[in-house]
């Protein structure tokens, strides 16, 4: 019976988040399918309650990168998708994923380099690591017909990558103000860590 309860929370997990993905992956911003936090919320109830979201799945995909990567979704709606993982439903905000070998990102990552930054800001409230290295590919807002890879960076240096590839295909600076703001919110936590570690020696 233990088998079969864990076996049933596996496959609900595998169900979830194959939902998940199909609203973050839609086309268009006027889509039914596209992210809401009602609809997450309908997920969850419908699979959960015991569904292993600290967990990657079968993919190595996991539930709270899942969403900040959503395509057309708003930040206000991803940041509210978030706090619902994470508040009432336990998902840790530094479990990365686990898709290849250069593919493995935090929730931080995806969200500073997708130029979010009251994402951002709420998963550094929740104890995202700012140092973790994360591997993985990007689309262009200025040209989505061009990516940007990373191997290894932190969030900060991936973010770094994004803006300069950004500016290079011209883009505005009107465009770029959010991913600034990420690069300017993860550059004041790196300096407050090491204005910490020199106090403390």
């Amino acid at each position: 019976q233990v088998r079969d309860a864990h076996k049933l929370m596996i496959d609900n997990t595998e169900l979830a988040y194959f939902y998940l993905w199909e609203l973050s992956c839609s086309s268009s911003p006027k889509s039914k399918n596209c992210l809401t936090k009602m609809k997450l919320v309908r997920i969850l109830d419908k699979f959960g309650p015991c569904l292993m979201l600290n967990k990657t799945v079968s993919s190595g995909g996991t539930f709270l990168v899942e969403v900040c990567r959503s395509r057309n979704a708003t930040a206000h709606t991803i940041l509210k998708c978030c706090e619902e993982l994470v508040e009432q439903r336990g998902a840790l905000v530094n479990k990365p994923t686990n898709e290849a070998s250069n593919s493995t990102l935090t929730p931080l990552c995806v969200a500073s380099v997708r130029g979010m930054p009251k994402v951002v800001e709420y998963l550094l409230s929740k104890g995202a690591f700012t140092d973790t290295k994360c591997s993985g590919r990007f689309r262009l807002h200025t040209n989505p017909k061009k990516t940007i890879r990373c191997s290894k960076s932190s969030p900060l240096e991936f973010s770094q990558a994004m803006l300069a590839a950004e500016e290079k295909e011209g883009a505005k600076s009107s465009d770029l103000v959010d991913l600034k703001n990420c690069i300017k919110i993860l550059q004041l936590k790196l300096d407050l860590k090491r204005e910490a570690r020199k106090q403390d020696r």
